[in-house]
């Protein structure tokens, strides 16, 4: 299944390079975080491009990737040795997660609330879902996926991965990464069609 293209908005890209600057503003002059400046370059836009599109939203980006190079200090601070590439995706994989978990809640919350509105004319008419709603869905079945089926896909669809990067983040082979693959989208077909039947 070939999800659909969203690309990253430019202002976005230009946002994350600049919060990039001034994450390291004061460490890059003593060289003390180097490997923090090799990973924003290396992996930075691609770690945005899998944030985007699985949240979808731009301010949820910023602070998911000012989140994670905060983690990322912090697990350095207490370790005293520089995370890895794997920790880093895991790390962006998981806050992102966690973001779309509370979105759920909170929408969850107080869609009661706006089923209680009475629909006036403009209302009572059924719109088709749109561009943002059909991806909203999208990422609601991703969401409903096994945790690991879920990391797949997020990292080899919405993070345009290769299977061995896939398998080397998450401590998989390449093989195993596959199937997992499969099966999710099997399942992800599974739901979707369940939903259209409704």
């Amino acid at each position: 299944m070939k999800l659909p293209k969203q690309a990253v908005p430019p202002s976005l890209t230009k946002r994350a390079a600049a919060l990039d600057a001034a994450l390291t503003a004061g460490d890059a002059a003593a060289g003390a975080r180097a490997w923090l400046m090799e990973l924003m370059q290396r992996d930075g836009p691609s770690i945005v491009r899998l944030l985007w599109r699985t949240l979808g939203n731009q301010q949820d980006v910023l602070d998911a990737y000012q989140e994670m190079f905060c983690r990322l200090l912090a697990a350095d601070r207490a370790s005293g040795r520089p995370p890895f590439r794997k920790y880093a995706y895991q790390v962006a994989l998981n806050i992102a997660i966690d973001m779309r978990r509370r979105r759920q809640v909170q929408r969850h919350h107080f869609e009661p609330m706006a089923r209680q509105r009475q629909p006036g004319p403009l209302m009572s008419q059924t719109p088709r879902p749109s561009y943002v709603e059909l991806m909203d869905l999208l990422r609601a079945a991703v969401d409903a996926l096994p945790n690991r089926l879920r990391e797949v896909v997020i990292l080899r669809d919405l993070g345009e991965m290769s299977y061995k990067d896939v398998g080397e983040i998450l401590g998989l082979t390449i093989g195993t990464a596959r199937v997992y693959r499969r099966d999710a989208i099997v399942q992800l077909s599974q739901m979707l069609r369940e939903l259209k039947d409704l």
